[in-house]
């Protein structure tokens, strides 16, 4: 299932990145992506990132900034195309609002322990 990891913070970003390198042994074919030259290159990973001005979206497990896919009051229609959304704690309740209409199963306050506890 496609999964969108939402976070505040570049530190949690890269933590997440990281941790799920370890945790999840993932069984899909590196997506491919096309360069700016036109030029067909395939994803290190199948972990996606997406802030500031990078991207390297999968669709597969994408790690994401929420001000990289929320802003001005609307969600990226990117959004819609994810199975699963994990939301790092968020205090602005508008946001988790409008996220859980989108997704009622959101996962909220998700921390590191957990997934090495599934080790």
């Amino acid at each position: 299932m496609s999964t969108l990891i939402l976070l505040q913070s570049k530190d949690l970003l890269n933590q997440w990145v990281d941790e799920l390198g370890k945790f999840l042994d993932i069984k899909e074919e590196l997506p491919k992506y096309e360069t700016k030259s036109g030029r067909v290159k395939k994803r290190d990973s199948v972990i996606g990132i997406l802030h500031g001005s990078k991207n390297t979206l999968t669709g597969i497990v994408d790690v994401v900034m929420v001000g990289s896919m929320y802003s001005k009051g609307k969600f990226n229609e990117l959004i819609n195309s994810y199975g699963m959304v994990i939301m790092e704690s968020h205090d602005s309740k508008i946001l988790t609002k409008k996220l859980l209409s989108i997704y009622p199963y959101v996962i909220k306050r998700v921390v590191f322990y957990m997934l090495k506890m599934l080790k």
